[in-house]
C-alpha cells in the first residue's frame, strides 16, 4: 500500500524492495501479486539476502479484480478462491511467512447467517 505503483503486480518491484531492503528502520515487508515471473524470481533472491520477514498480501489480487469470496455466485466465488490460490502458490515461492487477504463485503444483516 506503501508503493501502490507496484498494486497491479507490474511496474518499479524490483527497485521497491531495494529501497526497502536498504533501510535499516524495516525488518518486514509485505509483498504482493507479482506478474513476471523473472521479477518475481529476482525479488525472491533480494529478499533471501535481505534478511527482511516477508510477508505476501493477497489483497490486491482481489480488490484490482473486483473478485469477492463471500459472493452468493458460485462463479464469481471460485474465481476469487482460485486467485487466492495463486497468491498462496506465490507466497510459497517467494519465502513469505503468512498471507493475508479479504475475506470479502459483508453481505448484510439480511442475508448474514445467524449463529
Amino acid at each position: 500500500m506503501a508503493y501502490p505503483q507496484v498494486m497491479k503486480g507490474e511496474g518499479p518491484i524490483i527497485e521497491t524492495l531495494q529501497k526497502i531492503a536498504e533501510d535499516d528502520f524495516f525488518t518486514a515487508v509485505e509483498v504482493s501479486w507479482i506478474k513476471d515471473a523473472k521479477v518475481r524470481e529476482k525479488a525472491k533472491k533480494l529478499l533471501e539476502v535481505s534478511h527482511l520477514t516477508v510477508a505476501y498480501g493477497a489483497q490486491p489480487r482481489l480488490l484490482i479484480k473486483k473478485l469477492n469470496l463471500n459472493s452468493f455466485d458460485e462463479e464469481e466465488r471460485k474465481k476469487a478462491v482460485s486467485e487466492v490460490r495463486a497468491g498462496v502458490d506465490e507466497a510459497y515461492e517467494i519465502g513469505a511467512k503468512g498471507l493475508a487477504f479479504l475475506s470479502g463485503k459483508d453481505p448484510g444483516e439480511e442475508e448474514r447467517e445467524m449463529l
